[in-house]
């Protein structure tokens, strides 16, 4: 399983997008470098630019999901 989960992340390291059919998509997107502000003192920090994995669940896994009540 470890396997599996490897060769995954270097295909996402490469930039390459996995899609499991029933399952969704796995990709990687560009977070632009920002200003945010720290909650507990309010003052402002600069953020860098970074990549950040993402997974958009497919048709079927949310159906099949979402109609067991």
């Amino acid at each position: 399983m470890d396997h599996v989960f490897s060769i995954m992340a270097e295909a996402l390291t490469r930039g390459e997008k996995i899609e499991i059919r029933g399952l969704g998509t796995f990709k990687v997107r560009k977070r632009p470098s920002r200003f945010v502000k720290d909650p507990r003192t309010g003052a402002e920090i600069f953020v860098k630019e970074r990549f950040v994995p993402t997974f958009k669940m497919g048709k079927i896994m949310k159906t099949n999901l979402n109609s067991k009540e």
